[in-house]
């Protein structure tokens, strides 16, 4: 969109805004130092701080979260290197029980 000047509605100094279809501008009956967007105001200066503190707690939240989360996968990993090998010799365990006892049916069945 451009200006009746041909300017970017951007880089317009001051605001301009397109009418309608003849392109006459809207705020044609204000004074040309009467901005059509509202000033920044202690208010806003405020809210920007607050979202930049908010912003700044979220940051150091997820960076908490994320060495949180790396502890606890690398205690994942030590759990799993523990039961790892207590259940591949669960498994052998089992494996030896259930040979004996096959053996023992045998023994008991051939006399």
């Amino acid at each position: 969109m451009s200006c009746p000047a041909g300017e970017d509605v951007a880089s317009a100094s001051p605001p301009c805004a397109v009418g309608g279809q003849d392109n006459t501008a809207l705020d044609a009956g204000r004074d040309a130092s009467t901005s059509p967007l509202p000033t920044p105001t202690t208010r806003h200066h405020a809210e920007v701080e607050q979202l930049r503190r908010e912003k700044e707690e979220l940051q150091a939240a997820v960076d908490r979260l994320s060495k949180e989360k790396a502890q606890v996968e690398e205690r994942l990993e030590f759990v799993e290197e523990l039961v790892g090998p207590t259940e591949a010799q669960r498994k052998i365990f089992q494996d030896q029980v259930n040979n004996a006892r096959a053996a023992a049916l045998r023994a008991n069945r051939n006399g």
